[in-house]
Order: structure tokens, then C-alpha cells, then sequence
């Protein structure tokens, strides 16, 4: 029996046929004629993949849907640049919106999170100083900083379809571009602790583990993603000099690793709310999570509930309890949704509900036309397995779709 025939025996015939009916089949795997359906199976059907495998398979994409159309610019301006330049659009990998930096400093050389069956393993890097045997221990990034530094790297990245990114030769433009402006400064958020987190970040690797198991086997399929291949930093050791032009440009080189990686699955945001919530780290997270499910619930035309339990596993590892993290959740999310307009999400006892109707904040092109007529019901997702006892559920709820217009983010 061939994977295409153990699958269509293991998914239902509606699911296999919306989803995987123009797959084409290869022993190694199989490739889809667009990201979007790329993304899905990968994320809905791993374990029912690696029981028709024996594997977990290689998901391609036909070349010509490979990715989403980016913004063409002239290569003249790919070149050396004397100020960093604040995008309208922000962009981030799929696999950076599902498992998360660390809010504060872990103080340890290496960081896990976990979502489900995918965990997140961040591990801290080391360069060495002139004078010294021993290299220095950089650190893991942490904070709100780190990520809005992350988010500018793929943004540019993204914008100029190139790995190497220039952030110009004036630090305080760079701090203004990613929020941190010389007014802003202190002890937390100041010049020197930014240059500390974009050290920490360029010295960083991130390892994607995925778990699956099936009746014969079970399997952990890793994959590594270091921040840098190569970089130059130029910034003034002093501060008054911050603000004046250096004779060189620093530029930050991405791996092609993790290049492919956010061109493969990019999450488009809005860099003015990014920078309205630059103070709150898990504002961030939670933004950038609930842009990228709304996509999720409005293709699937299917609303999505996922307990505060899990979410907390995701993104609020460093609360006590998940009393804690859900109150401190629900504050942020009010923030969230006076900026996000089109976020459509209700906090019933036990979780967070999306909406099928809830658009991301910036729609892609390839965003269906949803039925009109259709009503969805919504449970619970799979992909968070949590005892029953620690998860308060409302029974499921209706949601009726109404016909709305997907303005292209491109």
C-alpha cells in the first residue's frame, strides 16, 4: 500500500480531499501547490504522515507557488546604508510565532519551549576577546528588545530577499527603527542593553524538535537554525557619538538555514502595532500568535480554542501559575484588540476562542473567499493533548461567517 492510499485511510475523505487532493507523491514525500497547503498538512497531519511513511516525509512546494510574492525594490538599494529604515510591514518565521524568546534573562545556556509535540531549544553562544583564553559566555536573548531587533532582521530580509541585512552606520537610528529611541533609554531599555541583546541574539542558535510516534516507531526529527552566518558591528563606544555616521556600515548576514526557513512560512505583522507594544514582551508574542491563528481559523473556516494551559506552556513559561499568566494575558489582549481591529476572540472559562471570521492583521494574497453561507462549529485542536481535569472547557460554541474582503498585504 503506498503512503498516498495509507493516508486516505487514515484521514477522513473531506479533510483528504480539501487538503491533499492535488499532492503529488514521491518516496521521500510529497510538495503542494502553495505554501498555504504546505503549512496546513504539515501542521494538522504530522502523525497521520508519519504513520503512512514510516517517516515524517518532505513537504516541498511546486516552484512556481514557492512562497509568497515579496515587495520587488531595485538592487541599488541592497547596498551599505547610513540609517536603518523603519518598514510598514513586519515579517517573522512561523516557527518563532509558535514557540517563543524568554520574557526575562533564563541565566542559563540553554532555553526550552514547548508547544505540544514541537519544542523550541534556544542555546546561548560564546565569542572570545582579545587578551583572554577562555571565551565569553554571551548569553540567551530575552525581552521585548530582543524580539523587535528579530523581527527587523526578517523584515529586511524578507523586503530585499537577501540574507544580508544593513543596519546602517548611526546607532541611534537603529534604536529608533526598532522602537528604542534615545528617550525611551534607561537601564533596561537603553542603548547598551540593546547592543547586549543584539549580541546575544547574532550568538544565538534555535533547534526546531518535532516528536512523533506510531504503532512500530518513534521518531524526533531536529532542525537547526543559527541567527548569524556572518556580521559586522560598527557602533561608537561612546555615547555622544551614537547618533553620528561610523566610516563603515554594520550588516548582519543571516544563516541560509534560517533565511529559508522565514521565506518558506512568513507571518506578516504590522510594525506599528509592534512598536505600540514594544514594552511588553508578551504582548509581542501574543499578537504575532493570534495574527498568525486568525490566518489559521480563516482558512480552516473553523474557529480555534486553545486552553490557557497550553498557551502558557508556549509563551508564559516564567509565570507561577496559569491564573497568573491568564490574568496577565487578558490585560494584554485588551491592549492587543484596541489596535488589531480585526481580531475577533472571546476569553470563555479555560482559554482563549478565535473566531473563524477573525482576519490577521495583515492579509495575505492567497487568503480564500470563505462561504458565506457556512456555519462552523469549533473544538478544541488536536495538537494541544492536556489532561481533562486541568482544562475548563465551554461546550463548543457557533460561530456564523460573514463575507469579508482580504485587502493583499502586497
Amino acid at each position: 500500500m503506498t503512503p498516498a492510499e495509507k493516508l486516505q485511510k487514515l484521514i477522513p475523505p473531506p479533510a483528504f480531499n480539501r487538503w491533499l487532493s492535488r499532492a503529488r507523491f514521491t518516496e521521500n514525500g510529497l510538495s503542494l501547490p502553495s505554501g498555504f497547503l504546505a503549512d496546513w498538512v504539515r501542521g494538522h497531519f504530522e502523525q497521520e504522515l508519519f504513520a503512512a511513511f514510516g517517516f515524517y516525509p518532505e513537504i516541498t512546494v511546486e516552484e512556481a507557488k514557492a512562497a509568497p510574492a515579496l515587495i520587488e525594490r531595485p538592487a541599488a538599494e541592497v547596498v551599505p546604508i547610513e540609517k536603518a529604515r523603519r518598514p510598514e510591514r513586519g515579517f517573522v518565521a512561523r516557527e518563532l510565532v509558535i514557540l517563543n524568546l524568554p520574557h526575562s534573562d533564563p541565566k542559563a545556556p540553554v532555553w526550552v519551549r514547548r508547544n505540544g509535540r514541537v519544542s523550541l531549544i534556544v542555546q546561548g553562544g560564546y565569542r572570545s576577546r582579545a587578551g583572554e583564553i577562555a571565551p565569553e559566555y554571551v548569553g540567551i536573548p530575552y525581552g521585548a528588545t530582543a524580539r523587535l531587533i528579530l523581527f527587523y532582521l526578517m523584515t529586511e530580509a524578507m523586503l530585499t530577499k537577501s540574507r544580508k541585512i544593513y543596519l546602517g552606520s548611526s546607532f541611534d537610528a537603529f534604536l529608533e527603527t526598532i522602537g528604542a529611541t534615545k528617550e525611551s533609554r534607561g537601564k533596561k531599555s537603553g542603548s547598551q542593553a540593546a547592543l547586549r541583546q543584539l549580541d546575544r541574539l547574532l550568538n544565538a542558535s534555535f533547534r526546531i524538535q518535532h516528536e512523533g510516534e506510531s504503532e512500530e516507531a518513534e521518531a524526533f526529527r531536529v532542525k537547526t537554525l543559527p541567527m548569524a552566518e556572518s556580521y559586522e558591528i560598527w557602533f561608537s563606544k561612546k555615547k555622544k557619538e551614537n547618533g553620528q555616521a561610523t566610516l563603515w556600515a554594520s550588516y548582519v548576514e543571516l544563516s541560509k538555514e534560517l533565511y529559508e526557513s522565514l521565506i518558506k512560512a512568513p507571518v506578516p505583522l504590522d510594525w506599528d502595532i509592534l512598536l505600540k507594544l514594544r514594552k511588553s514582551p508578551l504582548a509581542l508574542d501574543l499578537y504575532a500568535w493570534l495574527s498568525y491563528e486568525s490566518a489559521r481559523a480563516w482558512r480552516a473556516q473553523k474557529g480555534r480554542f486553545v486552553p490557557w494551559a497550553a498557551l502558557k506552556d508556549q509563551m508564559g513559561a516564567e509565570y507561577a501559575t496559569v491564573k497568573e499568566f491568564s490574568r496577565k494575558a487578558k490585560a494584554e489582549l485588551s491592549k492587543i484588540s484596541k489596535l488589531y481591529s480585526d481580531l475577533k476572540v472571546t476569553t470563555p472559562r479555560g482559554g482563549i476562542a478565535i473566531s473563524a471570521d477573525s482576519l490577521p492583521s495583515v492579509s495575505r494574497q492567497e487568503l480564500p473567499t470563505p462561504d458565506p453561507a457556512a456555519s462552523v462549529h469549533f473544538d478544541p485542536p488536536q495538537v494541544y493533548t492536556r489532561p481533562a481535569a486541568s482544562v475548563h472547557q465551554t461546550p463548543p460554541q457557533v460561530y456564523t461567517l460573514t463575507r469579508r474582503k482580504c485587502t493583499p498585504f502586497l
